[in-house]
């Protein structure tokens, strides 16, 4: 990938060492946890066996309150709870192969303990007849100090198979080639521009969501299982949430852009026309109809023209004007061959309508889209890529 994107083993790289190192923060909080348990049943074991209640055996020794309410506040008050907001397990056991026998799910709530939440065990403590709630709650901060002790974490973070589409493959019925390749070309710009923004400090959720969930509406296969792990990106545990989201991000998007190269065998294979093809230049997409038999470069041109006079008759004029020099560029700039030129004005075409009617969702994806396109294969123009510049600042309410 380009752009300074990470390729597909790169961002794989970058999850293991977030793993690795996630693994080893989530298990020294889990021996923090078990220590705290053992403190607190500690702070129990004088008052055991009998010891708890005064003389008379009227009332609980205060030394024995104090040390049960402590324990008892922090077993039901969920300040027991490992921090990270992840989920994941631990090992607990082993077998002779080194292999986990047993995994318990965490965070360690005790849910999986028996607890008296009743108003009697308070009453019990008040009168005197502590015994059984101490033995009680000693055995289970036990048990649970002793599972910390023991326990390591199982793998934490999702890490995506290297998966790729399909070799051969058919479009599912009422799936235009041209327009699934609009919004994959879409999604791939909106995708690098992510990246970008996340390399620049933005949090990666729910900006990763978002995407994700644009991916997921816009092609037929699956990018956005591939986006499974971005839920961690939440977690105060992980070392480096942005690094970590931009690795799911690169690994969807190097997906998607092997989706778009193969499009066009999935399109002959469905049995659509010549006409609804998509031609594919580079690891982008042109978008377009092989044939412009069905309307000129210059109706295109002209269409232009006159959609950008609306816009400057209602008052934009910067972005009419805008409009008008990248139609221009695209036409003077003579290192373009003539198909290439005609799909170029047609992505200009696409521009110009999206902001003569900015509220059509679908005219501003394809809009989007077509500006990708244009940025793509500016390559070594000066003129085309100022111009594209130029109307990508003008039009940042578009794009």
């Amino acid at each position: 990938m380009d752009d300074g994107i990470m390729n597909g083993e790169e961002a794989r790289a970058v999850i293991r060492s977030q793993e690795g190192r996630t693994r080893l923060r989530l298990e020294e909080a889990i021996r923090a946890h078990g220590h705290k348990a053992q403190a607190l049943a500690d702070a129990l074991e004088p008052w055991r066996g009998g010891r708890s209640a005064n003389f008379w055996g009227t009332a609980t020794k205060p030394g024995a309150l104090r040390a049960f309410y402590d324990a008892y506040e922090w077993f039901e008050g969920g300040a027991n709870t490992v921090p990270g907001a992840l989920k994941y397990s631990i090992v607990t056991s082993k077998d002779p192969s080194g292999r986990p026998r047993a995994t318990t799910y965490i965070p360690l709530d005790l849910d999986r303990y028996p607890r008296r939440r009743s108003d009697w065990l308070h009453e019990q403590i008040r009168s005197g007849k502590a015994d059984n709630s101490i033995e009680n709650l000693h055995l289970h901060l036990r048990m649970l100090a002793e599972t910390c002790r023991e326990a390591s974490v199982a793998p934490v973070l999702h890490l995506p198979d290297d998966v790729h589409p399909p070799r051969h493959g058919k479009l599912p019925d009422g799936v235009i080639a041209r327009n699934l390749a609009e919004d994959i070309t879409a999604a791939i710009a909106q995708g690098r521009a992510l990246d970008a923004n996340l390399a620049a400090g933005l949090p990666p959720l729910p900006a990763l969501e978002s995407w994700r969930d644009a991916t997921r509406r816009a092609t037929i296969f699956r990018a956005h299982d591939l986006m499974k792990g971005i839920e961690a990106c939440r977690a105060s545990i992980v070392p480096d949430p942005t690094a970590l989201g931009r690795a799911y991000l690169a690994i969807a998007l190097e997906y998607l852009e092997e989706l778009m190269d193969r499009l066009p065998d999935y399109a002959e294979a469905s049995g659509q026309s010549k006409h609804d093809q998509v031609t594919v230049h580079g690891n982008v997409g042109v978008i377009g109809p092989v044939s412009k038999s069905h309307i000129s470069v210059a109706e295109t041109v002209t269409n232009i023209g006159t959609t950008t006079e609306a816009l400057a008759g209602r008052g934009d004029t910067d972005l009419a004007v805008a409009i008008r020099a990248l139609n221009q560029a695209i036409q003077q700039a003579s290192e373009l061959a003539d198909d290439q030129r005609a799909q170029l004005l047609d992505n200009v075409a696409d521009i110009a309508d999206a902001a003569a009617a900015p509220d059509a969702p679908r005219s501003l994806s394809r809009a989007r889209a077509a500006m990708a396109v244009i940025t793509s294969a500016a390559g070594a123009s000066t003129q085309l890529t100022q111009a594209a510049s130029t109307l990508h600042q003008v039009a940042s309410q578009l794009f």
